[in-house]
């Protein structure tokens, strides 16, 4: 999609880099949407275990409150990663076009 890249340097390298000429920011993003995820279904999980002792109005209360608060919230961490992943790409991109001779 982007084009051929140079090869980055190794996470440790990185993570060592005091210059910040590479980033471990984008080979870690997966992963930390993985643990928002799984945190976020923890949390719908504990609401659940919760409302379940409400009887049947806890259950209405789980599906019409939790589970939407639940998806926004995926929508709303997703959106801030996928705006962090953007300076990223369009610092990749700037760095291109000041290295072309």
């Amino acid at each position: 999609m982007d084009g051929p890249r140079a090869p980055s340097a190794g996470f440790m390298t990185s993570l060592f880099d005091c210059t910040f000429s590479s980033f471990i920011t984008p080979a870690l993003i997966k992963i930390i949407y993985v643990l928002e995820m799984i945190l976020v279904g923890i949390g719908a999980v504990v609401a659940l275990c919760a409302m379940v002792f409400m009887g049947p109005l806890g259950l209405l209360l789980f599906i019409v409150f939790v589970l939407p608060a639940a998806f926004l919230t995926l929508m709303w961490l997703r959106l801030n990663l996928e705006l962090v992943m953007v300076a990223f790409r369009i610092a990749d991109h700037v760095k291109r076009i000041a290295d072309k001779p």
